[in-house]
C-alpha cells in the first residue's frame, strides 16, 4: 500500500510541475511541445508498476538495479529539476517582457484613441514603460498632411491631454 502511495506522490508532483512549466510557457507554439512530453513522461510514469510487476522497467530490461544505480539515477534527475527550474525563470522573464510590451501597445492605442477623439490627428504613437510599470517616454507622430501651425498647435495639445490624462511631464514626451 505504502508503494502505490508514493507512486502516487510521484506522479502528482511530476504532473503539477509540468502543468506549472506548460502554464509559464510565453509562447503557443512552445506549449505544443511542451504538452506531447510532458504526455510521453505521464505515461511512462503511469506503466512503470505494471512494468515492476512484470520484473521490467519501463525500457523492458530485466530488474538489476543496485543501490549505486538508483542513486545515480536520482541525483541525474535532480539536475534535470534543477535545469528546468532554470529554464522556468527564463520562461518568467519572457513572459514578463511580453506582458510589458501589451501593456505598452494598449496605452498607445488608448492616447491614439483620446487624441483622435479631440480632434488631434496622430498617426502613430509608441510608449515606453520601466519596470515598474510607469510611463517612462512616449513619442508621438502627427499627421503628415496637417500644417506647420496646425502640428504646432496639435503638439501643444497633445502634451496637455498627456499631462492631463497620464500625469507625463513634457521632458518625457517627443512629438514630431
Amino acid at each position: 500500500m505504502d508503494s502505490v502511495l508514493g507512486w502516487l506522490k510521484e506522479f502528482l508532483i511530476v504532473y503539477l510541475i509540468l502543468t506549472v512549466f506548460t502554464q509559464l510557457c510565453a509562447s503557443q507554439q512552445l506549449k505544443k511541445y511542451l504538452r506531447f512530453f510532458s504526455g510521453v513522461i505521464l505515461l511512462l510514469m503511469l506503466f512503470s508498476p505494471i512494468m515492476r510487476l512484470l520484473g521490467r522497467d519501463a525500457s523492458g530490461a530485466f530488474f538489476e538495479t543496485s543501490s549505486f544505480e538508483e542513486k545515480v539515477s536520482y541525483e541525474a534527475f535532480l539536475e534535470q529539476l534543477d535545469s528546468i527550474r532554470q529554464d522556468s525563470k527564463k520562461l518568467a522573464f519572457l513572459n514578463n517582457d511580453n506582458t510589458m510590451r501589451k501593456y505598452e501597445d494598449a496605452i498607445a492605442r488608448d492616447i491614439l484613441r483620446q487624441a483622435n477623439g479631440q480632434q488631434i490627428f496622430v498617426s502613430k504613437v509608441q510608449v515606453r514603460l520601466n519596470g515598474q510599470y510607469e510611463i517612462e517616454g512616449v513619442s508621438a507622430w502627427l499627421s503628415a498632411s496637417a500644417t506647420k501651425e496646425e502640428k504646432k498647435e496639435a503638439k501643444k495639445e497633445l502634451a496637455r491631454l498627456l499631462r492631463d490624462t497620464y500625469g507625463i511631464e513634457e521632458e518625457r514626451l517627443n512629438i514630431s
